[in-house]
């Protein structure tokens, strides 16, 4: 009679954990959090994965409809096999964000007729049928396009689009199989102006031209949608025409990416006074500026900024540049943010020598090659210092080339990042890492070694601000392999001030790992070291 009772008992003890248990699912089920990282996981394209998901239950349902609201999206096609499974009856609601494809999915070569390569000029089929019922609710609108001459036109002319505020266009080359193919129109069609886009914020276009008449031919177009945009608050272009920006007195960003021809060993001739031109008509709303120019000439671009309300100023590649004296507080009163990338580390060019005492927020992206000069590490480090005397913020990703060839100057690394060191920083992140290249068609290979971060460990032991700052090193592996000899123990505690150390991605034996632990934990270091790759003499290598 007992072992019945306590039978019946463990049932209904594990009855009630299972219903326990199913309480907690339900729960977990039914957090919004959670949901919205399962339904960020679906498709959106089709909307097939969120119409399913919301016949769960009502929850589901109901969670699913506000997550389609936002972030699903339509999509349209000029390719047959692709406008064969597109919805075309859905709520307007969920047509927020739309996607029109005008160009065929090739890989390569463009193999098809005439006619259908006339076709991609205009906009989807489908989209045409749906635009009456949905361009009123449009939040944001993403063009990607294949053709020398799309017909957009027809779009912004025949609908105002209230509540539109993202525009993406990217164009890509189109490779027919016979070039004779390509329609080129006898003489220039006029496009008309478009219907104002009053809520329009952000508007993205990147070209990638095969020919020069690629751009040419779509610059008007853009033209016309920047003089509809009145409110225009970013804009984004990677093209290779200077596009006249009066109509759009609230710019307050831009980025502007410089490139001729999509062939990669193409010159790069820009227009210095047309960039000039394009940079004063919004000069007073101006306050964040990217610049990017692929300068493969051997000529260096000279820059020169005026803009009194710009604070965050970023160039990329800026050994193509030189910085005339405009980089100061006159020609920039506000500029605070100060990013930097350019190829080595030597190249930095500013004329002038004016400081800039605004400046508080530095980032530098460079590389230190074997060959440099000790002298030239030093004169650059130390250029920063002094002209950016005020520098509170400092990011700074190296990149260090090693080479077979050339051996590296481990006291010129040393002394050039001990330069860095003048600043009384309240944040400091250092990246280093070894910079792969290719040369002669053959990769290098090589790593991070131990005497290059111990090269690094020396040189920003004495920093100002070392207890505010970060050192990550990236070995990459191959060849980067952890010497933990007495020089190491001893760099390493001259940095145990430091805020945080990480290792990546280096190599050592299992012994070399126990005595690092031990000897973390015994000075309290601040050091950690995740994806290290264990080496073993018998069993091979394992990752820890």
């Amino acid at each position: 009679m007992e072992s019945q009772i306590d039978q019946l008992t463990r049932k209904m003890e594990i009855g009630d954990l299972v219903a326990e248990m199913d309480n907690v699912s339900i729960k977990v089920l039914m957090n919004p959090l959670i949901l919205n990282k399962i339904f960020s996981t679906l498709n959106t394209t089709y909307l097939t994965g969120l119409k399913s998901a919301r016949l769960v239950c009502s929850v589901w349902a109901e969670l699913g409809a506000k997550f389609l609201d936002e972030q699903g999206s339509i999509s349209f096609s000029t390719d047959p096999d692709i406008a064969s499974k597109e919805l075309l009856s859905f709520n307007k609601n969920l047509a927020k964000n739309v996607a029109l494809t005008i160009c065929r999915d090739h890989s390569s070569t463009c193999i098809c007729s005439l006619q259908e390569v006339q076709s991609y000029h205009y906009l989807p089929p489908n989209s045409m049928q749906c635009l009456p019922e949905i361009y009123s609710v449009m939040d944001t609108l993403q063009v990607t396009l294949q053709v020398l001459h799309p017909h957009l036109d027809q779009m912004w002319n025949t609908y105002d689009f209230p509540n539109l505020t993202h525009i993406s266009i990217i164009a890509n080359i189109l490779v027919l199989k016979n070039e004779k193919d390509i329609v080129r129109p006898e003489e220039e069609v006029e496009i008309r102006e478009f219907r104002p886009l009053p809520n329009l914020k952000l508007l993205r276009l990147k070209i990638n031209p095969a020919w020069e008449q690629f751009s040419s031919n779509y610059a008007p177009i853009f033209q016309r949608q920047l003089n509809a945009s009145p409110n225009l608050e970013e804009l984004n272009m990677e093209a290779n025409f200077y596009p006249d920006l009066t109509p759009c007195k609230y710019l307050k960003k831009l980025t502007y990416e410089y490139e001729m021809y999509h062939d990669p060993f193409s010159i790069v001739t820009p227009d210095m006074n047309e960039f000039t031109r394009m940079l004063n008509n919004c000069r007073d709303s101006l306050e964040n500026l990217c610049v990017r120019f692929k300068n493969k000439n051997s000529d260096v671009v000279k820059l020169r900024f005026d803009l009194p309300n710009l604070t965050h100023l970023t160039i990329d590649v800026t050994d193509a540049y030189k910085i005339e004296d405009s980089l100061n507080i006159s020609s920039l009163p506000k500029l605070a943010h100060l990013s930097l990338d350019y190829s080595l580390f030597c190249k930095f060019s500013v004329t002038g020598g004016m400081r800039h005492s605004g400046i508080t927020s530095l980032h530098v992206r460079c590389t230190h090659h074997a060959k440099d000069a000790r002298q030239e590490g030093q004169a650059v480090a130390a250029k920063f210092v002094n002209l950016f005397p005020t520098v509170a913020k400092l990011e700074l990703d190296l990149m260090v080339e090693f080479d077979k060839i050339v051996e590296m100057d481990y006291v010129a690394l040393k002394e050039t990042v001990e330069t860095f060191g003048g600043w009384d920083l309240s944040s400091g992140e250092v990246k280093v890492a070894h910079h792969c290249y290719i040369y002669a068609g053959m990769r290098s290979n090589g790593g991070f070694d131990s005497d290059g971060v111990i090269a690094i460990l020396e040189g920003i032991s004495g920093w100002r601000g070392l207890a505010k700052t970060s050192l990550k090193f990236v070995g990459g592996y191959t060849a980067a392999e952890f010497d933990f000899s007495d020089k190491m123990r001893h760099a390493m505690l001259s940095c145990r001030n430091i805020r945080k150390m990480i290792l990546d991605q280096f190599q050592m034996e299992e012994e070399t790992l126990d005595e690092l632990d031990e000897f973390i934990e015994e000075h309290e270091l601040s050091i950690s070291f995740p994806h290290l790759l264990i080496v073993h003499p018998f069993f091979g290598s394992r990752l820890h």
